[in-house]
């Protein structure tokens, strides 16, 4: 099972990675990571079936946390999905779109963060 750790990690390898818009294939696999990391988080704190893939998933649920994790990992989703193509040109277009993946990733980091409490079983 993945950890709100587990998630925040990988949050913070994507983001790092992404000073250098030469290693865009690992930017590209990092943030696709970090997003299948706290979707499967999400998804298992309301016993729903983790994806195998980064894909956009709509969940019902009464707990704000993870609702916003989701929201978070959607959005992301749907930025990286033309700028992450492997064809995708190093050009100012994919620089412009690496500062919304870095807000991306920044949201997906406090909805991670203030979920944490809840993937351990506690309530913070």
């Amino acid at each position: 099972m993945h950890t709100s750790e587990d998630c925040l990690r990988l949050i913070e390898k994507a983001r790092a990675c992404g000073t250098d818009p030469e290693s865009a294939y690992l930017l590209r696999t990092r943030v696709k990571r970090a997003i299948l990391s706290a979707t499967r988080l999400a998804a298992a704190s309301v016993r729903h079936d983790a994806p195998s893939l980064p894909i956009p998933i709509e969940v019902v649920t009464d707990s704000r946390e993870t609702a916003e994790v989701f929201k978070a990992c959607n959005q992301l989703i749907a930025v990286t999905r033309e700028l992450c193509q492997p064809s995708e040109a190093l050009d100012c277009r994919w620089r412009d779109g690496w500062s919304e993946v870095l807000r991306g990733l920044e949201r997906l980091e406090a909805a991670v963060t203030a979920f944490g409490p809840l993937a351990h079983g506690r309530k913070g």
